[in-house]
């Protein structure tokens, strides 16, 4: 009892063991909080295997160059420090996947949202989408359909029931923290790679 436990930290998706005890039916864990701290205690067990690119009968497909981004005023949650939302980004432009800091939006807290097509050659037994390195939380369609989200790594997600042979479309809608908005950048937005992985 208690062992194969974690405690995930929402806001920075740091993972660390956690011992318990108990018998077979109750697991006592003792934990500390700071004030206004919160995570989340998780089965280690139940997590997602890492998927090896490339390796295994496994083929992989690099979501390479830029993608459609823009920031829609109605994504936007309420702050008491609204961020004017620059022309360009509202109306939609084309982005390399970096740093929300490097296209000038060093201090937005909200929603932004990236689009891409990709094409699949065949249609596998398996897809897994990987979005790699995201700050803070993603949310994903693939052909109009929701597949998941995420707030803590590893941000994967199974395709395999919407993707298909062909074109397909993705849209990633990513948010970060309110620590931006309020004077404290952190690391925001989708870095990548964004890999699909077929087998």
């Amino acid at each position: 009892p208690g062992r194969g436990l974690e405690k995930w930290n929402c806001e920075t998706g740091r993972q660390e063991r956690v011992v318990g005890g108990g018998d077979s039916t109750t697991t006592f864990v003792d934990l500390h909080f700071d004030p206004y701290e919160a995570f989340w205690l998780a089965d280690a067990h139940s997590r997602m295997r890492d998927y090896p690119y490339a390796s295994n009968g496994e083929d992989s497909l690099v979501l390479r160059g830029p993608w459609r981004v823009r920031i829609l005023p109605d994504d936007q949650p309420l702050l008491e420090h609204r961020y004017g939302i620059p022309d360009e980004f509202r109306r939609g432009c084309t982005r390399e996947l970096a740093p929300w800091s490097a296209w000038g939006l060093p201090d937005f807290s909200g929603v932004v949202a990236y689009e891409k097509s990709f094409t699949l050659p065949e249609a596998p037994e398996r897809i897994t989408l990987d979005l790699g390195e995201v700050n803070v939380a993603a949310r994903v369609w693939i052909n109009g359909r929701f597949i998941g989200e995420r707030l803590w790594p590893p941000y994967r997600f199974s395709a395999s029931p919407f993707a298909h042979r062909g074109v397909n479309s993705i849209k990633i809608k990513m948010g970060n923290a309110l620590n931006n908005a309020y004077g404290d950048p952190r690391p925001s937005g989708l870095m990548g790679p964004v890999v699909v992985v077929c087998r």
